[in-house]
């Protein structure tokens, strides 16, 4: 039981965020237009790409902690989160100039003030603590505030407007669950360089596996930033969007049973446990093969064959994690697992590069084949260390 409430409080707490993205994309598009529409998604890519940087992995390092370490554990990643804002902000400045045009800056900077106060999203602590329902609670606040948002005021304000009210929500929310969390554990704030650079040291293979195969998502949102239109863009981004909602309740699932199978458990358990998180994933793709005509006429756009191919790569992506998450890091194989996901995003690196030297063009069903690609390769190079 408790690991259904474990699960449910934190989808509650993350899946509203990608249900209301959905909702959103329709109400957006009608108001503003599909090209600001493509503005703005590929200024929420970009976020969601440096918003893992600063996670780093850091959320492992949590959940394997026991109650009596997690007050100096959150300290220690709350300096580390600080200190890798303050490393890839100059680099996120260096990207906008380059490839942004002027007249959208404004529109990426306020967006990007939702990666400053990830620093004060600790969301796994409450998981140690057996607190999920303030979890919830936030997750509740946060989705009827955007919600509203998008139905009711969206049609009344300026585009900037939006986006300074969107983000605050964001804001908001990170600061309640510092706020609750430090009546919890005691004092978190603060900097201390040397337990920064010492939590980032121990999470960098973490990060390696689970953030950097998230982090391949995000990488091809953004090169096809680059390679598309914004109009193009916005529709392998609403189909990326669907993959990133339906890739999410597996992900959340494997991050509990992850913190289960630290804590020790039999072998018919974490068997049933890996079973679990694949049977998820492959729940998640049927679903999304099933209704790709429904889901393409929801949205508008003609995306009925990218949903298809999405829908296995939520299969791989499950796979991948499992193989990652739930068999390689317990066996102490993290610096194993990270090896996979590097090579997932050297390989996706060098296929969008290739297309672009050869001057091919660049469809969403050829990018998105090309992103199935990575996964595949991610998932091989993962089952040999598994076979080891």
């Amino acid at each position: 039981m408790k690991l259904v409430l474990d699960f449910l409080s934190l989808l509650i707490n993350r899946g509203l965020d990608s249900l209301l993205v959905l909702i959103l994309v329709p109400t957006f598009i009608a108001t503003f237009g599909i090209e600001t529409y493509g503005v703005f998604s590929l200024g929420l890519s970009v976020v969601a790409f440096f918003i893992i940087l600063v996670r780093f992995g850091f959320e492992t390092h949590i959940l394997t902690s026991k109650k009596e370490e997690l007050a100096q554990r959150c300290r220690d990643v709350f300096s580390g989160k600080l200190l890798l804002v303050m490393v890839v902000s100059p680099i996120f400045v260096l990207y906008a100039v380059t490839f942004w045009e002027a007249e959208n800056l404004p529109v990426l900077f306020l967006l990007y003030g939702i990666v400053v106060f990830e620093i004060c999203a600790l969301s796994h602590a409450f998981i140690v603590l057996s607190k999920s329902h303030f979890l919830t609670m936030i997750g509740a606040f946060r989705f009827v505030s955007l919600a509203l948002l998008c139905t009711l005021f969206i049609e009344a304000i300026e585009l900037t407007t939006f986006v300074v009210i969107y983000v605050l929500v964001f804001v908001v929310c990170n600061f309640l669950q510092y706020c609750i969390l430090q009546k919890q554990v005691g004092p978190i704030i603060g900097f201390n360089l040397t337990q920064a650079v010492g939590v980032t040291e121990k999470s960098k293979h973490y990060f390696g596996s689970k953030a950097a195969s998230l982090l391949s998502d995000k990488l091809f949102l953004v090169a096809c930033g680059i390679f598309l239109a914004p109009v193009n863009f916005a529709q392998i981004d609403v189909t990326l969007k669907v993959f990133a909602f339906a890739i999410m309740v597996p992900t959340i699932l494997i991050g509990i049973l992850l913190s289960r199978i630290s804590n020790g458990c039999a072998d018919k358990e974490r068997y049933f446990y890996i079973a679990l998180s694949i049977f998820t994933g492959v729940v998640m793709a049927s679903f999304i093969s099933l209704f790709n005509t429904y889901i393409g006429n929801y949205f508008g756009i003609e995306i009925e064959r990218e949903l298809l191919l999405i829908a296995i790569a939520v299969i791989l992506t499950t796979v991948s994690l499992t193989f990652g998450e739930l068999i390689l890091i317990p066996k102490g194989m993290a610096k194993e697992n990270s090896i996979a996901a590097q090579v997932s995003i050297v390989l996706l690196v060098l296929m969008l590069g290739s297309l672009n030297l050869l001057n091919v063009e660049a469809t969403s069903s050829y990018l998105i084949s090309a992103f199935i690609v990575t996964k595949l390769s991610e998932i091989l190079v993962k089952a040999r260390y598994v076979a080891y």
